[in-house]
């Protein structure tokens, strides 16, 4: 017995040990993964790593490899791309080598992980400062907008995330906005609403007081609290068999012995001898059913602004007198049946009026039999038309675009089919442009179209290495359609669309630099007096790089649409092809935003990156010489061992904080070999406590890792200026 117990206990030792060894290799496995993807080994400097992406992404680059090949090459991009953001991220790369790749089970580091996360992957919108205080100023608002407010210290707020990010896939594409803002960052705002606790939900509506959400913060109830914002207007009516029956004679045949027609679908045109489509969507609703209700809700939402043809009637299933008719139609294991109704007539008088069956067609009917998810009961309604409203782009339109002052948004598809997501919202878009076409200034118009690339595959080919379906915008003017038009790889809601394609269409006002023409051009906008902000920028090797231009196309925009429009040219350099150029500037890292101007240093941006906070700092700090800095960008001017000058101040409430104001300016002024900053620690508190300040004004200089704070009662410029410029040269 002894030796069998002795035996059991080593067997057990043995699979432990190999439960440690599979384990271990597995890890081994997991760490080298990534560093394979990129043809390193663990032991690969970044310096390594960044030579070995270069490399392959230039070797996957969509116009080096074989159209057959283009398929298998776009996804070892993914992969390579997805290595190198992490092993180029030294603390990314150290918690990938410690868990080989694999996220840590421990509640505590979730929590953790998801501080720094929350809303990485969001449909809605982050909310900035600015942005957030033009919501809590006026009545009289864009839109109705709904804003978690959060946390990283609070874990209620980790808890509460999920369903209201659910909200915001949910809310895709409607005129409610749904957004985040994050107090951590700037407490003011949560202060001043009396939040009383995180997370908590306001709504925004587009006109009148904020309303308070108070409900519990799951899927179900926050939809239903936001529906009640959404713009459906008055489309949605109730309605009884018998009363369908009395109201729709012409009907009959279409739906057995009962109908919808008559009034309900009446004829929208008004020329003779035209035919009028009109459709009528019927609910059949056998029961409670919230996906359905709001599925219908958000999709009426979405299309009804640019079908004023289209009505619902309701019809509650549960009474005896609709048992017939919702019997007759109803589709197994459904708590709701959708009927789409359309129905073509002619008439030959500009007057509408009643009609009968001789003048139309058959009333079609059309169940709907796929998910109750608002997207694809759009899909549902609109795919039911014979075509789109969009015009047809073909060979002969393009070649004759560089002669067109119009601009052109067109979507390159191969063939027309209202089946698909992306089209609907397409051919949405194109209805809207039709009721409310978009001019410029000078009266060209902007055009939607769609090129059918089955047909004409050589003109779609002229943009290789993009795969289908694609938009590419051609700006007003005949000079911007010689230069290559702006591209969407995706075709998202049509009124964030509209949006866009408005904004994208007017030519940017953004200067290429290079190597020939850099110096020049710079020299002669400082001597007429004008700044420069540039922009420095790598290739597609670079992730960051490829992400900031989209909020830079967004700066330049606010920079130009500004008051010192006339003070800022705003231009790019790409460093790829001007490696000498930015090697002899000193740019080692991309990209990177700089502000050049006549007699100081040149200035880096270092805050977030986000187009209006971009614009904001080049405004702001054009002409002024006591710049405003985001805590991002000084905590960084600081570490690199820059001269900076920094006065932490507070509000009104501290009258020499007053008093110090005009005093900073006159210093900034003055040293010119520094940067000057103020903080107001009332809206800075998290950032001004992280130095240590007790008290206010306190001017600091921070000068090569050292910390010398002005000790002297004198606060006027000569005196802190003298005492500045002993410690630098």
């Amino acid at each position: 017995n002894s030796f069998c117990t002795l035996l059991g206990r080593m067997r057990r030792v043995l699979f432990a040990f190999a439960a440690v060894c599979v384990l271990l290799a597995a890890a081994v496995a997991g760490q080298g993964e990534l560093f394979a993807r990129l043809g390193v080994d663990r032991s690969a400097t970044e310096k390594d790593i960044k030579r070995a992406y270069k490399k392959l992404v230039r070797k996957l680059h969509p116009d080096a490899v074989p159209a057959d090949e283009k398929e298998a090459a776009a996804k070892k991009f993914r992969e390579v791309t997805e290595a190198y953001e992490v092993l180029s991220d030294p603390a990314r790369r150290e918690q990938y080598e410690a868990t080989g790749g694999r996220r840590t089970t421990s509640s505590g580091d979730d929590r953790q992980y998801l501080r720094h996360n929350l809303f990485n992957e969001f449909d809605g919108t982050q909310l900035k400062d600015e942005a957030i205080n033009k919501l809590m100023s006026s009545n009289e608002r864009d839109g109705a907008t709904i804003v978690f407010f959060w946390s990283s210290n609070f874990p209620d707020c980790i808890d509460a995330a999920p369903a209201f990010k659910q909200l915001a896939t949910r809310m895709r594409g409607t005129s409610v906005t749904v957004a985040s803002y994050k107090c951590d960052d700037d407490p003011m705002p949560c202060r001043q609403l009396n939040l009383g606790g995180l997370p908590a939900i306001r709504m925004f509506p587009a006109r009148g007081q904020i309303e308070e959400y108070t409900s519990k913060i799951e899927i179900v109830a926050l939809t239903t609290f936001t529906a009640n914002f959404l713009k459906i207007g008055n489309v949605v009516l109730r309605s009884s068999a018998t009363h369908l029956l009395n109201t729709t004679p012409s009907a009959y045949p279409a739906l057995t012995e009962y109908g919808v027609g008559g009034n309900y679908l009446w004829p929208t045109t008004k020329r003779s001898h035209v035919g009028s489509l009109d459709f009528g969507l019927v609910t059949l609703e056998y029961g409670p059913c919230f996906d359905c209700e709001t599925a219908m809700q958000l999709a009426l939402e979405t299309v009804v602004s640019v079908m004023p043809e289209l009505r619902v009637r309701r019809v509650n299933c549960k009474k005896r007198s609709n048992a017939a008719l919702c019997n007759e139609h109803r589709t197994k294991d459904r708590a709701w049946t959708f009927l789409l109704l359309k129905k073509r007539c002619w008439y030959a008088t500009k007057k509408p009026f009643r009609f009968s069956d001789e003048h139309c067609e058959p009333l079609n009917v059309k169940a709907f039999d796929g998910k109750y998810a608002n997207d694809q009961l759009v899909n549902f309604i609109v795919g039911s038309q014979r075509r789109t409203d969009a015009r047809r782009f073909t060979p002969s339109r393009w070649v004759d675009l560089k002669k067109d002052n119009n601009a052109w948004a067109v979507l390159y598809d191969d063939g027309e089919d209202l089946s698909k997501t992306h089209q609907v919202q397409w051919s949405l878009l194109a209805k809207s442009f039709k009721q409310k076409p978009y001019r410029n200034k000078k009266g060209f118009t902007l055009h939607i179209a769609t090129a059918d690339c089955s047909k004409y595959r050589s003109m779609c080919d002229a943009y290789s290495g993009r795969g289908r379906p694609f938009v590419a915008i051609h700006g007003f003017g005949t000079k911007v359609k010689s230069t290559e038009p702006i591209f969407y790889d995706k075709v998202g809601g049509w009124k964030a669309l509209r949006k866009d394609i408005e904004r994208d269409a007017d030519p940017l006002h953004l200067y290429q630099l290079g190597q020939k023409n850099y110096d020049k051009k710079i020299n002669d906008g400082l001597k007429k007096g004008k700044a420069w902000f540039v922009l420095y920028n790598a290739g597609e090797w670079c992730p960051p790089c490829n992400q900031i231009r989209q909020p830079w196309k967004e700066a330049v925009r606010l920079v130009m649409n500004s008051e010192k429009a006339k003070k800022i040219n705003m231009a790019i350099i790409e460093c790829d092809k001007n490696k000498k150029l930015c090697n002899s500037l000193g740019i080692q890292n991309y990209p990177t935003m700089s502000l050049i101007t006549k007699g100081r240093p040149k200035l880096e941006y270092g805050g977030m990156r986000d187009g209006h906070e971009i614009a904001k700092w080049a405004i702001d700090t054009v002409d002024n010489r006591l710049l405003s800095l985001h805590p991002g960008d000084l905590n960084g001017r600081i570490q690199r061992g820059e001269n900076v000058l920094v006065c932490f101040s507070a509000g009104k409430w501290c009258p020499p904080c007053t008093a110090i104001g005009p005093v900073m300016k006159k210093v900034a002024n003055t040293l010119t070999s520094l940067a000057v900053t103020s903080v107001n620690c009332d809206d800075q508190g998290y950032f001004c406590n992280s130095f240590g300040i007790d008290g206010y004004p306190t001017v600091i200089l921070f000068s090569k890792g050292r910390r010398l704070q002005y000790e002297s009662v004198k606060k006027d410029p000569k005196a802190i200026a003298a005492w500045a410029k002993q410690f630098v040269k």
